[in-house]
């Protein structure tokens, strides 16, 4: 069945190509022949006419030839009179070539949807073959995959890649014995060596802060959609500037919620911290619902590969699932993070530790309520 739907799609390609051009091809002569008219010129071949004129108008004899069904069912010729020099003079325009024209657009619009409609149906129900080692290697040769096509190969089958197969090494190294084979382990290796090496240039230290409205759904039952849009828009905007004023790397919003990278864990907290100390002040002065924002936030930071042309909702890693899950198991208007998170910060004081645990984790908490003698809670050192 698969051979099916791969032989109908190319087909349909075929087709869709050959259509395409065909009624290139006859739109532009059906303008041709309409542009005519304006143009001077003899309508017959007798022996006085210039070779020149002979293909212009055999062109424009075929093609009314050709139109004469449409010039007899519709009227296609117009007669008017215009003045020149004082003169009437008769002026007759024909406009068959026009309307063929706009219906072969029309035409040519309509089925070339459907043939791309019936190509991605085919397209899609045609089944991957399984590629061999040689074809899954090809992208080698290109460097824009040349580090993941190697990791991937050297995972695919050692024995086939240290046997050549023609792809990272010439064919005639495959029958130079021991030492052949020596030599393209070392060389893939070398590469791989190479791969990882530029993977670790993308590795660095990010701490993540996790901010979540607190059921966002119930806030809007029953409210005006007018206040509901300019809540959650007057919400957003009173975030991001402070995200921005405490050095925020990337971003990522949901409907109702952020995920914000900082480059160290204090620009993280504080920005997390001025979010709870003024979220009073925005629902008494921008919050049209008749229930207060509340809401949670997760803290963590750690090491892991992060490439600057990423965008944050393309990244998948430990390091913001355990900033996530801090986020959902916080407590309303509390900012949660870990033991190891704290021990970064060169402000610990106001976190109390509290007996949960999240992702293996202990677990502090802060609030905009927290005195300065809650910092009594903290780990003591050496």
């Amino acid at each position: 069945m698969s051979n099916f739907f791969l032989i109908s799609y190319g087909l349909t390609r075929f087709i869709n190509f050959l259509f395409s051009a065909a009624t290139l091809i006859g739109m532009i002569l059906l303008m041709a022949v309409f542009l005519l008219q304006f143009i001077p010129h003899p309508k017959k071949i007798t022996p006085k006419v210039p070779q020149q004129y002979h293909l212009m108008i055999k062109l424009e004899t075929k093609t009314y030839a050709a139109l004469a069904p449409l010039r007899k069912a519709i009227p296609t010729r117009f007669n008017y009179k215009v003045l020149v020099k004082r003169k009437r003079i008769n002026v007759d325009m024909e406009f068959s070539p026009l309307f063929a024209f706009v219906v072969l657009l029309i035409a040519r619009v309509l089925l070339q949807g459907e043939l791309w409609r019936i190509q991605e149906f085919t397209r899609k129900r045609i089944k991957p073959r399984d590629r061999g080692i040689s074809e899954l290697a090809r992208p080698l040769r290109s460097k824009l995959s040349r580090a993941a096509t190697l990791l991937h190969l050297s995972q695919a089958g050692r024995d086939q890649i240290f046997e050549g197969e023609g792809v990272l090494f010439p064919h005639e190294q495959k029958s130079g014995g021991m030492k052949a084979k020596v030599s393209m382990r070392l060389s893939l290796l070398s590469e791989i060596s190479k791969a990882k090496r530029l993977l670790e240039t993308t590795k660095r230290y990010l701490a993540f802060l996790a901010v979540d409205v607190v059921k966002s759904s119930q806030m809007k039952e029953g409210e005006d959609e007018v206040a509901i849009g300019y809540s959650f828009m007057a919400y957003k905007k009173f975030v991001e500037p402070i995200m921005g004023k405490h050095s925020m790397w990337k971003q990522a919003w949901t409907p109702d919620g952020l995920m914000a990278a900082f480059h160290d864990m204090d620009q993280a907290v504080s920005a997390g911290q001025e979010i709870l100390r003024r979220l009073e002040e925005f629902n008494q002065n921008h919050n049209q619902l008749k229930t207060p924002f509340s809401i949670r936030l997760g803290v963590h930071g750690g090491e892991l590969y992060f490439d600057p042309s990423d965008k944050l909702e393309e990244v998948s890693d430990h390091v913001i699932d355990v900033a996530g899950h801090l986020q959902k198991e916080a407590d309303t208007n509390a900012l949660w993070t870990t033991l190891s998170d704290i021990e970064k910060l060169e402000e610990k004081s106001r976190f109390r530790g509290i007996e949960k645990k999240v992702g293996g984790h202990s677990v502090y908490e802060w609030r905009p309520t927290y005195s300065r003698d809650s910092s009594n809670d903290l780990p003591k050192g050496p």
